[in-house]
């Protein structure tokens, strides 16, 4: 029952950070922005209150002075009705620390192990559904 619990937030997961056609006015259609002058990755999580970072290393890329919009691919209350809480974490990483994942100088249990994340923003479904943004920093 544990391994069916994890297999749906990796599911929701991967479907949240899929690729689906962005949308402004869908209510499940949302933007990350990223106000800083470097180059940043994401990652999010649903296994809020747990704040660790997650065994799957999927995290998607956002330009300095950008933004990315993201949908999911049903209603956030449908989306959210299994998971331990309403509210997500976003991981803010460094550009330098995923490159050097990629390129395998550290691997992502270290990541995991020691935080190596800029920030870390936990945010309610209420909060997203009602601003549809996210800013960093």
């Amino acid at each position: 029952m544990k391994n069916n619990k994890y297999l749906r937030i990796t599911i929701f997961v991967f479907l949240l950070t899929s690729c689906v056609p962005f949308h402004e006015d869908v209510e499940y259609c949302y933007w990350i922005h990223n106000n800083s002058e470097k180059e940043i990755y994401i990652m999010v999580s649903f296994i809020y209150p747990d704040t660790s970072i997650p065994n799957i290393s999927t995290y998607k890329e956002i330009l300095p002075k950008s933004k990315k919009g993201y949908c999911l691919t049903e209603p956030w209350n449908d989306a959210i009705k299994d998971l331990p809480a309403d509210t997500f974490s976003l991981f803010v990483f460094d550009s330098e620390i995923i490159n050097r994942v990629k390129s395998g100088t550290i691997n992502w249990e270290e990541v995991q192990e020691k935080y190596l994340i800029l920030k870390r923003k936990d945010i309610s479904a209420d909060v997203i559904r009602s601003e549809k943004k996210i800013e960093y920093p």
